[in-house]
């Protein structure tokens, strides 16, 4: 059951973000298996996995299906941008990466706003977190003064704010 995993969400938010720079006594990232995004994302699909089982049987063919593909979307367009030649090519799959995160968010919302399905929130905290450590990864990617993507996006905008 999601619920019984609440301690991962607290976790995720001391993880720190991990960009292309080395930091004193890391070891290099020798494959897209050592950058923390791509593993937290492949935690994200197990995640989601076992979130959508709880869906009524009648999202089996929207929701479900559509949460299964966004979240393995991210760590497989993570590790395709990292095996392509140019920056400028794993920026653009860490770009795309990113989408399919802020997809992956707005239907674990829609689900809350359905009220269905239980553990959306320790999804989005995961999520967010994955969201922010791509924006860094694709901005360590990008030349000084350019951004990686069309437009900003910041894990502020997919937390809850009280109206």
């Amino acid at each position: 059951m999601i619920g019984s995993r609440a301690p991962l969400a607290a976790r995720l938010l001391d993880l720190p973000v991990m960009s292309e720079s080395l930091r004193e006594n890391e070891a290099p990232i020798l494959s897209f298996k050592d950058l923390k995004v791509w593993q937290l994302g492949v935690e994200l699909v197990v995640l989601v996995r076992n979130f959508t089982l709880e869906l009524p049987a009648s999202e089996q063919f929207q929701i479900t299906a559509q949460l299964r593909r966004a979240s393995v979307s991210i760590p497989t367009n993570i590790a395709e941008g990292r095996g392509r030649n140019t920056r400028k090519d794993y920026a653009h799959f860490v770009a795309i990466a990113r989408g399919s995160a802020c997809e992956v968010w707005t239907l674990l919302e829609v689900c809350e706003r359905l009220k269905i399905g239980a553990g959306t929130r320790e999804c989005k905290v995961m999520v967010e977190r994955i969201i922010q450590m791509l924006w860094k990864l694709g901005k360590s990617l990008s030349r000084p003064g350019q951004e990686p993507g069309p437009s900003r996006t910041s894990s502020a905008d997919f937390v809850n704010q009280p109206d």
